[in-house]
């Protein structure tokens, strides 16, 4: 079987249960404490005791199951594959001493090749490390550049409007490889010299990324930046990948810190607000990341379906209904990260608005746009400030995004969030004459 391709074997989806429900317990605890679990799960085979790294205490886990079950893992004393189903570091259906060799690679960063899962929840394997790469995604570059990784790039995809150039300043200019993000050209990337590895993003859009790398021998790590438990995956993965181990705990803890406090503050929220994410011309479905980062927020979602959105450009009699009738509408908007003052705010807040207006929260003003090439830790922040000011405080979106500017952005200097760039837009901003 091709390990890189597959769907997640049902160990693997037990592990996906595992991580989910320990982020959902950080979410939901209402006696949640400061040093609650970490939300941040490595997601690659070797990590035995399924923490932030691969270290001895994975060594030590190994060695436990082998000292229970046998170095042939003839017996059943530990159910490794429910309690520790990332400690088959080399994928050959038991736990052994060549599963402390590979981990003992790891950890001394020696050349072997690693299993891992992805931002698609598929069980993939990449050569490690990974010393050149190649950067394939707008929203891949905030990723690199955060963990200070951008010296091992070697190319990019090509630009869009959201690619800023001061706070993707360190990977900006980059050779291209592709003409447009979400495609690459072989020929191009293979005057690069060595590529290890391609880090592109998990969405369907980036399938192109992987077709033009066939033939090349090259893999394409694909990991999701978009959804909160998934982005501090990636985080860790690309962490452990390209040597940048201790800045992506840095940044996990970060996450871990301001989830916590968010959901310790919307647990004490008796009477929720009411609502449902959009984007662009759509109503965003119950499982979409949008939804998500409104639901983190504090907001009752009423959206009812699977799909990622459903259209309301050409017919929204379906949506102008009683259980969608709620208290905010959250806009996405994908402008350029910095959507600064002299654009035009009333036609950005109205290009999209005009298909909500038969909604109550927009005859009442509260329809909002956010912008959602922003972290989405800071997306989430800016939402609750804005529809809870009374528990979080009407500044608590610039405060986050302030120290994550600090962390994530270490090279830019004098950034202002406050006046630097355009992060939400209410009805007020957009038509301050009204």
């Amino acid at each position: 079987m091709d390990v890189s391709s597959k769907l997640i074997a049902i160990a693997a989806v037990v592990i996906v249960v595992v991580a989910a429900i320990g982020a959902f317990a950080l979410m939901n605890n209402d006696d949640a404490e400061e040093d609650a679990p970490s939300m941040g799960l490595l997601q690659v085979y070797g990590n035995a005791n399924s923490d932030k790294s691969i270290d001895d205490d994975d060594l030590d886990t190994i060695q436990m199951i082998i000292d229970k079950n046998g170095d042939s893992d003839e017996s059943n004393d530990i159910d490794w594959k429910t309690e520790y189903p990332f400690a088959d570091a080399d994928r050959n259906g038991k736990v052994d001493s060549a599963d402390i060799e590979l981990v003992k690679k790891i950890i001394g960063r020696e050349s072997c090749e690693i299993s891992y899962i992805d931002g698609r929840d598929v069980e993939c394997t990449v050569s490690f490390p990974v010393e050149r790469f190649v950067i394939a995604g707008t929203m891949v570059h905030p990723v690199i550049n955060a963990l200070g990784a951008d010296g091992k790039a070697v190319g990019m995809t090509g630009k869009t409007k959201n690619l800023d150039p001061v706070l993707d300043a360190p990977s900006f200019d980059l050779p291209q490889m592709g003409s447009k993000a979400y495609t690459i050209d072989a020929e191009l990337l293979s005057k690069a010299g060595k590529v290890d590895a391609v880090f592109t993003l998990y969405s369907s859009t980036y399938n192109e990324i992987d077709e033009g790398l066939k033939g090349t021998g090259i893999p394409s790590v694909r990991i999701n930046s978009e959804s909160m438990d998934k982005t501090v995956q990636a985080y860790l993965l690309v962490g452990l990948l390209t040597d940048t181990v201790e800045k992506s705990h840095a940044i996990v803890d970060f996450y871990d810190k301001y989830m916590n406090e968010i959901s310790k503050k919307v647990e004490s929220i008796a009477d929720k607000k009411t609502g449902f994410a959009a984007y662009s011309y759509s109503m965003c479905g119950e499982n979409y990341y949008m939804t998500k980062n409104i639901v983190d927020a504090g907001i009752k979602n009423l959206s009812d379906f699977s799909d990622n959105t459903k259209k309301l450009k050409d017919n929204n009699e379906w949506a102008l209904v009683d259980k969608y009738q709620g208290d905010y509408i959250i806009e996405f908007s994908g402008w350029n990260l910095r959507w600064t003052a002299d654009q035009n705010v009333t036609e950005e807040y109205d290009y999209y608005g005009k298909y909500f207006t038969g909604f109550d929260a927009y005859k009442e003003g509260n329809y909002v746009v956010v912008n959602k090439t922003m972290n989405d830790i800071a997306r989430v922040a800016f939402i609750a400030a804005y529809v809870y000011p009374e528990v979080f405080g009407e500044d608590y979106g610039y405060q986050v995004y302030e120290e994550l500017i600090q962390l994530f952005y270490p090279y830019v200097e004098n950034f202002d969030v406050r006046t630097d760039g355009k992060w939400i837009i209410t009805y007020d901003e957009a038509h301050p004459s009204a």
